[in-house]
C-alpha cells in the first residue's frame, strides 16, 4: 500500500510511527504521533465519549466517519469526527456545529438523524448520527438504472425533506447519489434518508470545491440559494434513470414528461429552474400523471401549491386509482392573526366568531378526508373488519363530510363528491373482476351492492346486485352509523381480502381466514353434537371402575347414561379449551366463550344446579375453564379500549377460576407490555409459553418482551422457535434481533 495514502483500514499508531521514521526521519515523529493518535483502533474507547469504535468507514476533506457502539446501551451509530486540520479554525467548527443544530430543526423523516453533539479532549468536535442499513442511489443506479415509476417515488421524498429544509432557511449544498441512502423503515423499501448536509466547510474552499453537482452559478463565485439544490437534484435524477451524470451519454430513451422535469432542473440558468421544491414535486406528479404511472408512494402528501393545480393534480392520481393525502392551504392563519390584532383594539368581538368557526371547521375537513382515505386503503369502504368494528369507514367519512353546512358547505361536498366517485370507481371495478368467475359472482354482488352506496345510479351494478332500493336504502341507514351485527361483520370479511391487490398477500389472508373459520365451525361442530346427545368426536376414556358388558346400552335417565353425557361434555370442554388457548384474536376468544357459556347452561342434566353457582376456584382447586374464558374474553376488551387496570383485573379473575389459563397469563404479558412494565410482562409472557409451549403468539410475545430488556439470546431463541411452529412474522423479527446485535 502506498504510504502517503490511508485506506478505510487505518493504520495503527505503531505503523504510523514507523513509516514517520523510515521516510521523514525522528523530527517529523512528534507530528505523526500527533496524527496517530486522531486515528480510533476498533475497540478503542473515544475520549470524552460513551462511544467504543468498532470500524472505521471513509474519510473526507473536512471529517472521518466511524461505526461505533454506545458502551451502556450498545446502541450503534455512525460518529463523524471533525479533523484536525480545521481544528484551529472557527469558522469551520461553527458550520459543523450549525449543520447539526440545522438537522435536528428540521426534523424531516427523510433526513439523518443525529442523535449526539460530543466536544472531544483535542479540540475536535463529533456527531453521532443513526446508523442506516441500505444502500446509496450511488450504488443502486451504478448497478442498474432506475425505471421511472421507482425513481418519481424518490425524487418526491428528496423533494419533501428539502422543502422541510428550505422552509428553515438551510441548504443542503451538496445533493448526490451518495448523500441517499434507500432504507427499509416500517416495512416500506426504498425510503429515502438524505445525507452530507454541508458539515465543517472551511473558509478556505473554494466555490463548489469537492461537490459533484455544484450549479453552474455556484462554480464560479455566484451566491447560493435554493435553486442550486434544485440543479443537484436534477442531476441525481439524471444518474437514477440512466446510471451517468449528466453529459456522459444519450439520455433520448427516456420518458418525455419526466425527461422535461428533469431538463429544467439543469438548466444553465437559475431563473429557468424551478422557483420551489414544491413545485417540482407538482411538476413530477404531472409528469407521473401523464404516463399513467402508478408509485409505491403515491400516498404521500401532494406539495401545498396553488389549491387549482393541486386539485387536478389529485383528480388525475384519483383517475389512476390512488388518493394521496391532499393537504390544504392555510389560508385561514392569516385571518386568525388579523382577528387578534382587532381584538387588542377593541374590535375582536365581532369578527373572532366567524374566523373562529373556519379556522375550527377547515382542519376537520382535511382529517375527515385523510380517515376516508385510510379506510379506503383497508378496504373497509362500507363494512368495517370484525376484528376492528369501531374502525371507521370510507362511507360512514363521506356522509360526515357532507353533513358540514355554513361557509364551509361547499369545499366539504366537493370532496365528498371526489370520494365517491373514487370509491364508487373501486368497488365496480372489484365487482367486474369476480364477476368473470361463476365462483366469485356471490362476492361481485358484494363490491356492486357497496359501490352503489357511494354512486346508487350505475345501471348495470344494480342490477346484478339484486339489490331492491328500499334495502339499498335501510343498508344506507345503518352504514352511515356503523350499525352492524356480528353476523353482518363475519359475512363481509371476504371482501376485505379479496380487495387486496397483490396475489401473494390475497392468497396468505384468505388462507388464514379460511383456516380461523374451520377452526370456528370445529369447535361449533363439537359443541352441538354435545347438546345434542350424539356421539362425540373423541370420546374421553371411562375412569368408572363399573364393569358393564361391552353390548350394554344405557337407557335415557340412568345414572350411566347421565355419566356417559357427563364424560362427553367435560371432553367438548377440554377441547375447547384447548381451542381457546390457541385462539389468535378476541373474535376467536368471545366465539369459544360462548360455547363454553352454553355448555354451562347445558349440564343440568347430570350436575346439581347449585353447580353454576360455585365460588371461582382458587389454585390447586378445581378449574373452572368456562368462568376463565369469560373474564379472558372481558379483558382483551379492555385492552382494545386502552382499559389496562380492566384488563389487569379481568385476566387475574381468569387466573382464579383456571390457573392453567394460558390465555390469561398471556392477556397479562400483553398488558403490562403495553405499560412498559417489561420484565413483568417477561414473567407473564414466560408463563404462557410454559403452559402452551406450541402456541406460536405467545413465543413472538415473549421474544418481544426480552427484546424491550435487551436480552437479545433469548429473544432470538424465542422468535426462532416461533418460526419453526409457522408464525409469518418470526422471520422479520429474527432479522430485527440481528440488525440490533450486528450479525
Amino acid at each position: 500500500m502506498d504510504d502517503g495514502h490511508r485506506e478505510a483500514a487505518a493504520p495503527s499508531l505503531r505503523d504510523i510511527i514507523r513509516m514517520g521514521r523510515q521516510a521523514e526521519g525522528a523530527r517529523a515523529i512528534e507530528e505523526l504521533s500527533a496524527q496517530a493518535l486522531e486515528v480510533f483502533e476498533p475497540g478503542e474507547q473515544i475520549p470524552g465519549s460513551q462511544y467504543e469504535v468498532e470500524r472505521s468507514l471513509c474519510e473526507g476533506d473536512s471529517a472521518v466517519l466511524y461505526e461505533v457502539r454506545h458502551q451502556q446501551i450498545r446502541k450503534r451509530a455512525v460518529a463523524k469526527i471533525l479533523k484536525s486540520s480545521l481544528r484551529g479554525k472557527s469558522e469551520g467548527q461553527r458550520r459543523f456545529r450549525d449543520a447539526a443544530r440545522a438537522l435536528n430543526q428540521i426534523g424531516s423523516p427523510n433526513i439523518v438523524e443525529i442523535f449526539d453533539f460530543v466536544p472531544l479532549p483535542d479540540g475536535r468536535v463529533m456527531l453521532v448520527l443513526e446508523r442506516l442499513d441500505g444502500e446509496t442511489i450511488a450504488a443502486v443506479a451504478g448497478r442498474e438504472p432506475m425505471d421511472p415509476g421507482r425513481t418519481i417515488g424518490i425524487l418526491r421524498q428528496l423533494c419533501k425533506a428539502l422543502a422541510a429544509a428550505h422552509a428553515l432557511g438551510h441548504l443542503h449544498q451538496n445533493i448526490e447519489p451518495g448523500n441517499v441512502m434507500l432504507v427499509e423503515a416500517e416495512g416500506r423499501t426504498d425510503t429515502v434518508k438524505l445525507l452530507g448536509f454541508a458539515f465543517g466547510v472551511s473558509e478556505d474552499d473554494e466555490p463548489g470545491h469537492g461537490r459533484r453537482y455544484a450549479s453552474p452559478e455556484e462554480r464560479v463565485g455566484g451566491d447560493a440559494d435554493l435553486r442550486g439544490d434544485i440543479y443537484a437534484l436534477g442531476c441525481t435524477a439524471h444518474f437514477m434513470l440512466t446510471g451517468r451524470d449528466p453529459g456522459h451519454g444519450s439520455s433520448s430513451m427516456l420518458p418525455s414528461p419526466l425527461w422535461d422535469v428533469i431538463v429544467r432542473c439543469m438548466s444553465e440558468e437559475p431563473a429557468q429552474r424551478y422557483p420551489s421544491v414544491l413545485e417540482l414535486e407538482a411538476a413530477l406528479c404531472e409528469a407521473q400523471i401523464q404516463m399513467g404511472m402508478v408509485t409505491a408512494w403515491d400516498h404521500l402528501p401532494l406539495p401545498d401549491i396553488d389549491p387549482g393545480r393541486r386539485e387536478l393534480i389529485f383528480s388525475g392520481m384519483s383517475e389512476l386509482g390512488r388518493i394521496p393525502v391532499s393537504p390544504r392551504r392555510r389560508w385561514w392563519l392569516p385571518a386568525i392573526g388579523l382577528a387578534l390584532v382587532l381584538a387588542t383594539a377593541g374590535l375582536s368581538v365581532a369578527l373572532m366568531s366567524n374566523s373562529d368557526v373556519e379556522a375550527a371547521a377547515l382542519p376537520d375537513i382535511e382529517s375527515i378526508v385523510t380517515e376516508a382515505q385510510e379506510a379506503g386503503a383497508k378496504a373497509y369502504y362500507v363494512y368495517p373488519s370484525p376484528q376492528e368494528p369501531d374502525h371507521a369507514t370510507a362511507y360512514a367519512k363521506v356522509i360526515e363530510l357532507e353533513a358540514i353546512d355554513g361557509s364551509l358547505e361547499e369545499q366539504a361536498k366537493n370532496e365528498a363528491s371526489t370520494l365517491r366517485q373514487h370509491f364508487a370507481q373501486t368497488l365496480f371495478a372489484l365487482g367486474d373482476r369476480y364477476w368473470q368467475e361463476e365462483e366469485g359472482r356471490r362476492f361481485a354482488r358484494g363490491y356492486y351492492v357497496q359501490g352503489l352506496m357511494f354512486d346508487p345510479t350505475h345501471a348495470e351494478a344494480l342490477e346484478r346486485s339484486g339489490l331492491s332500493s328500499d334495502r339499498l336504502e335501510r343498508l344506507g341507514e345503518s352504514a352511515a352509523e356503523q350499525r352492524f351485527g356480528d353476523e353482518e361483520l363475519a359475512e363481509a370479511e371476504p371482501l376485505l381480502v379479496l380487495a387486496e391487490d397483490d396475489p401473494q398477500e390475497r392468497s396468505r389472508r384468505m388462507e388464514e381466514l379460511r383456516e380461523r373459520r374451520l377452526a370456528e365451525a370445529a369447535a361449533e361442530d363439537a359443541a352441538l353434537q354435545a347438546l345434542s346427545g350424539g356421539p362425540a368426536k373423541a370420546r374421553a376414556k371411562t375412569k368408572t371402575k363399573t364393569k358393564t358388558k361391552p353390548d350394554a346400552v344405557a337407557k335415557p335417565g340412568t345414572k350411566r347414561s347421565q355419566a356417559r353425557s357427563l364424560d362427553d361434555r367435560e371432553r367438548v370442554v377440554e377441547l375447547l379449551q384447548a381451542y381457546l388457548d390457541n385462539a389468535e384474536d378476541e373474535t376467536e376468544t368471545q366465539l369459544i366463550s360462548s360455547l363454553l357459556e352454553v355448555m354451562d347452561k347445558g349440564k343440568g342434566n347430570g350436575r346439581s344446579s347449585s353447580a353454576s353457582s360455585e365460588p371461582e376456584p382458587k389454585r390447586g382447586g378445581k378449574r373452572n375453564p368456562k368462568a376463565a374464558a369469560k373474564h379472558v374474553a372481558e379483558g382483551h376488551k379492555k385492552l382494545k379500549r386502552g382499559d389496562y387496570g380492566g384488563a389487569e383485573q379481568a385476566f387475574h379473575h381468569a387466573l382464579e377460576a383456571d390457573y392453567k389459563s394460558s390465555a390469561a397469563m398471556a392477556g397479562l404479558g400483553a398488558v403490562y407490555f403495553e405499560r412498559g412494565a417489561y420484565q413483568k410482562a417477561v414473567t407473564y409472557n414466560r408463563k404462557a409459553v410454559n403452559a402452551a409451549p406450541r402456541k406460536a403468539a405467545y413465543r413472538m410475545r415473549l421474544g418481544d418482551a426480552y427484546f424491550k430488556v435487551l436480552r437479545y439470546a433469548d429473544a432470538k431463541k424465542h422468535y426462532a422457535k416461533a418460526k419453526s411452529l409457522g408464525h409469518r412474522d418470526a422471520s422479520a423479527a429474527l432479522a430485527k434481533v440481528a440488525k440490533r446485535v450486528g450479525h
